[in-house]
């Protein structure tokens, strides 16, 4: 066990999570579509785009969880040998489940699902008891999940996981008969508040801006979830991503049919809107990192400082099968989410730097960026204050970013690993296809339709 720790720990690390990159890849196949006069609509060219990298493109640049799943499977095999690699298989796994004592009574996913997150998995027989064991490094969970069927030892208990504001625990159990593990993320995150006073802000989330009122008004700006002000995201909503189908569910994906399951942290964001005044407020939150390890009992934000309120989420891993074309339903699903975000995470899950952004109007819509200060945090044990700030869409096209703003996107960059011109193309593209209204309004309708296919699971 301790091995495929150390594995993933180096996976997580090695490689960032990026569910921007075949987004932004989609808007520059659609405007090719456009300026070449070629017929037809957006939904018949849509199912023509390729979704894999093309040739010549390094992959582990632009990895989805897909993508981070088939590397985990290759350095499985290269660390543990071919024989262990061979008991492992990819999986897929469906969020927000609701219907789960009827999900999981299942033989396999339902037909109409979305699968949209993909991980690892391989069975376990422990003392004849059974199990299985779980690699998800697109989720960025910090260390081998084991779950017993009878939850004896070595079953995995509740894993704290790092996030950007509030706390998040996730534990796993196997169903009844044995061909899903659920998933409960428990989430706490801060009450809607009119008005944050930094004196009401524990110091370990110390919300460094001018206080700002937040309306009651809610744009669901990624796919479900919790109503939360713009500048409280949960990191786990802005990682998360998901995969669709397993072995022999209907590849109808391509044909606007989504057969599969959602377990995608970024699907449960939404977006509370800010007051016009706070629209063009730089967020800025600064997180002290004291310790290596992501939050547990030892260091949650102090409730007594302000209400908050604990949700409870279910995903259903389906464990019983194959997922075989992961690109085809899971890669394919992220193009549609409605909040996109590029990271880099520790070997322990932390969220080190990243970018992130919904899909809103080009008039109100903003990128943001989140770094460490001090050194970089991947060295040693990143004792600096993580920090966010908001660029709003506006100023990043014109240039007419403040002196903070301007430093912020080149920390993001740097700690991002990027080189300065790559950065600086991701960011233009970014704006390119933000600014492209049309393009932006079909992507929110085709994840719509998507959302309403499963809407009975």
């Amino acid at each position: 066990m301790g091995q495929l720790d150390q594995l993933l720990a180096e996976q997580l690390a090695k490689h960032r999570y990026d569910c921007l990159d075949v987004f932004l890849r989609f808007h520059a196949a659609y405007r090719d579509w456009k300026d070449s006069g070629a017929g037809g609509t957006f939904d018949q060219w849509r199912r023509q785009f390729p979704v894999k990298p093309p040739t010549g493109v390094k992959q582990e640049d632009h990895l989805t969880c897909v993508g981070l799943s088939y590397q985990m499977l290759e350095a499985v095999a290269a660390r543990c040998g071919d024989t262990v690699a061979q008991h492992c298989y990819l999986i897929s796994a469906e969020e927000e489940v609701d219907e789960v004592d009827w999900y999981t009574s299942l033989p396999r996913p339902p037909v109409l699902n979305e699968n949209d997150h993909c991980l690892l998995a391989c069975r376990l027989l422990v003392e004849c008891r059974s199990g299985v064991l779980l690699l998800d490094s697109g989720c960025r969970v910090p260390r081998t999940v084991v779950i017993m069927a009878d939850r004896g030892p070595p079953h995995t208990g509740p894993i704290p996981m790092d996030t950007l504001s509030g706390e998040l625990t996730q534990e796993y159990q196997l169903s009844d008969n044995g061909l899903f593990v659920i998933c409960t993320s428990h989430r706490t995150r801060p009450n809607p508040i009119d008005t944050i006073n930094r004196n009401n802000v524990s110091a370990r989330d110390t919300i460094i801006r001018n206080s700002v009122s937040a309306s009651t008004d809610s744009a669901d700006v990624a796919n479900n979830g919790d109503n939360v002000a713009e500048d409280l995201i949960d990191p786990s909503e802005i990682i998360g991503e998901t995969e669709s189908s397993a072995t022999d569910v209907n590849a109808n994906i391509i044909t606007g049919i989504f057969k599969t399951t959602t377990n995608n942290t970024t699907s449960d964001v939404k977006e509370r809107n800010v007051s016009a005044a706070a629209t063009d407020c730089i967020k800025k939150v600064s997180i002290t990192d004291n310790t290596s390890t992501p939050r547990s009992a030892s260091n949650k934000t102090d409730s007594s400082s302000f209400s908050t309120t604990t949700t409870s989420e279910r995903s259903i891993i389906f464990v019983g099968g194959r997922f075989d074309n992961p690109y085809e339903f899971a890669e394919y699903r992220v193009i549609f989410h409605t909040l996109r975000s590029l990271v880099r995470r520790s070997g322990d899950g932390r969220l080190l730097s990243g970018l992130f952004f919904p899909l809103r109007p080009a008039a109100t819509a903003a990128v943001t960026v989140f770094w460490h200060d001090g050194e970089d945090p991947g060295q040693g044990r990143g004792q600096g204050r993580r920090l966010k700030v908001r660029v709003p869409l506006t100023l990043l096209e014109s240039g007419e970013v403040s002196a903070e703003q301007r430093y912020a996107l080149e920390q993001a960059g740097r700690q991002l690993l990027m080189p300065v011109e790559q950065w600086k193309a991701t960011l233009k593209a970014v704006v390119d296809a933000l600014k492209d209204e049309v393009f932006i309004g079909e992507v929110k309708r085709v994840n719509e339709e998507i959302l309403q296919l499963s809407i009975d699971n």
